[in-house]
């Protein structure tokens, strides 16, 4: 979230009950990983080493979120220590999984090394980029430069999140036409391979891959009109609030797909399936009813702080139920029922 007229630090108080929770959420993730590590003897090494170091670096990063005040987050060391500790988080997570398909499979030789050498130079570059933004930043001459450097050193690690709250409801940003066109393409090939796979094994299980294809179709069709829309059709309020459904929809589908396949994979307790079935579907439900008063709050300049908050909590109870995935998925030991295909799919779903 950045703010040119005031950056270099947050236009906004982190929320510290929120960092506390998404803390606690990814400390038990921790744990689960750390105990599934030693269980597999750490097996492939690699990526599940990278793997615990994103986890642990942002879980401190949330830790010192909660636990700072206003006035240390916005001090040049905290600041630099928080903006280290998500960067590695993410671009180990980024390297980790390019290192997994090299250790899924006895991939050509100039594949592999093309996969980990080239992960490994766009999470350096992304990484030096950083580094002179992060001097220019103090300069009010140098400031757009600034941004324009961490712009592109997010747009490489595919995290680029610009809200600002002088100017929401919308973004601060043009879209990229083409970047959201050639990902609609590979979310269209997706489709067409989803649909032509469900047709041989004909829709069994019927619920997840239902789920799945209206998944697909939701964000192939919000791609397209991202591509398409101008940019002042794109900050209409109709535009606005279609493409912001598309998105929900399309992210909701695949954790309420997720959960149902644990239950059609293995013959569970009935009140096991049900808590499953029933549950996802009505934290889904919960965290859809908040966006509808942070999408009325968000057009009076008096409630948009309050849309905003609103957003965040529907934002981190999906992350929360994305991440207690993981956990269920351990609990119900459906794993030895599932394929390798079936595995990985979880695993990147």
């Amino acid at each position: 979230m950045l703010d040119v007229l005031q950056y270099r630090y947050s236009t906004y108080d982190s929320s510290k009950p929120a960092a506390g929770i998404l803390a606690a959420i990814m400390g038990i993730s921790l744990i689960g990983w750390i105990v599934q590590s030693v269980q597999i003897h750490f097996r492939p090494r690699r990526p599940l080493i990278l793997i615990l170091i994103a986890n642990i670096t942002l879980f401190i990063e949330l830790i010192l979120r909660a636990a700072f005040s206003t006035k240390t987050n916005n001090s040049k060391a905290a600041y630099t220590a928080l903006t280290v500790l998500l960067a590695v988080s993410i671009r180990m997570v980024m390297l980790s999984n390019f290192d997994f398909l090299t250790q899924v499979d006895k991939l050509k030789p100039w594949i592999t090394r093309a996969i980990i050498l080239g992960s490994i130079f766009l999470g350096i570059t992304s990484t030096v980029l950083m580094i002179p933004a992060g001097v220019l930043a103090g300069d009010p001459d140098t400031l757009n430069t600034a941004l324009q450097l961490k712009q592109a050193s997010s747009g490489i690690v595919l995290v680029n999140i610009m809200v600002d709250l002088s100017n929401y409801r919308y973004a601060a940003y043009n879209s990229s036409k083409a970047a959201a066109g050639t990902i609609a393409a590979l979310i269209g090939i997706s489709l067409i391979a989803w649909i032509v796979q469900s047709v041989q094994i004909r829709f069994q299980p019927r619920r997840p891959l239902i789920l799945i294809l209206i998944s697909h179709l939701s964000i192939f069709i919000h791609l397209i009109l991202r591509a398409v829309f101008s940019t002042t059709m794109s900050n209409s309020r109709g535009a606005s609030t279609a493409v912001t459904v598309l998105l929900a929809v399309g992210l909701r589908m695949i954790i309420l797909a997720n959960y149902d396949f644990l239950t059609q994979l293995d013959k569970l307790k009935p009140w096991i399936s049900r808590t499953i079935i029933i549950g996802s579907v009505v934290v889904v439900i919960g965290s859809t009813i908040l966006m509808i008063p942070a999408g009325l709050l968000s057009s009076n300049a008096n409630t948009v702080d309050t849309s905003f908050r609103l957003r965040q909590v529907s934002s981190a109870v999906v992350l929360g139920l994305t991440v207690l995935f993981y956990p269920v998925w351990f609990a119900t030991k459906t794993v030895k029922k599932m394929t390798k295909q079936a595995i990985i799919l979880l695993i990147i779903s």
